[in-house]
């Protein structure tokens, strides 16, 4: 008996959905705790590393240093996101940005590809949309930041959305090959 496992893509997509309708129903209130809470998971490595380093000392072990050093470096940077929080998020705009033009130049890139010569043009629409997202974040990211995580929600429920609309389309396009499964990536 074969049992079905859902592939990468669905998974992804999915997820994607979900994260998209939370950051459309809740935008006002993301940025905000999304970025304190980050800012919050990076101090907790520093303190982890004291934590091992005095636990170390009063066992008459070898500690090392390293860790607080690195715990150090995102305990600042924890530190900024908690204090000043917009800052974070403009560069978050940024990223964010940058990310939209690579996965949409990617997904282009990857419909090509598939498509090929044919005339299925209505492939492109998701990708198009994408990198022109990323554009515009990026050219206006200082008026983007208040209105970022809605954008950014939107995209996520069309990529998620589209991805399973291609994942059903092109697998009932497989010429009838049933047994095969995805690959699995061993490391």
């Amino acid at each position: 008996m074969v049992m079905y496992k859902p592939s990468g893509t669905l998974v992804r997509s999915v997820i994607a959905i979900a994260i998209g309708a939370m950051l459309i129903k809740w935008a006002d209130k993301v940025t905000d705790t999304l970025v304190v809470i980050l800012g919050i998971m990076l101090i907790v490595p520093l303190l982890s590393a004291l934590i091992t380093y005095a636990v170390q000392r009063s066992k008459n072990m070898e500690a090392a240093v390293f860790p607080i050093i690195g715990g150090a470096g995102s305990a600042v940077l924890g530190t900024v996101m908690i204090i000043m929080p917009e800052v974070f998020v403009t560069f978050l705009a940024l990223f964010i940005g940058i990310v939209m033009i690579t996965a949409g130049i990617r997904q282009i890139i990857a419909v090509r590809a598939f498509v090929g010569t044919g005339a299925a043009y209505l492939y492109y629409i998701t990708p198009a949309l994408l990198l022109i997202m990323g554009v515009l974040t990026i050219a206006k990211f200082r008026s983007m930041v208040g209105t970022l995580w809605i954008i950014v929600g939107i995209i996520l429920l069309i990529y998620g959305l589209s991805e399973i609309f291609n994942l059903i389309r092109f697998r009932s396009k497989d010429g009838g090959h049933k047994d095969i499964e995805d690959a699995e990536i061993l490391e």
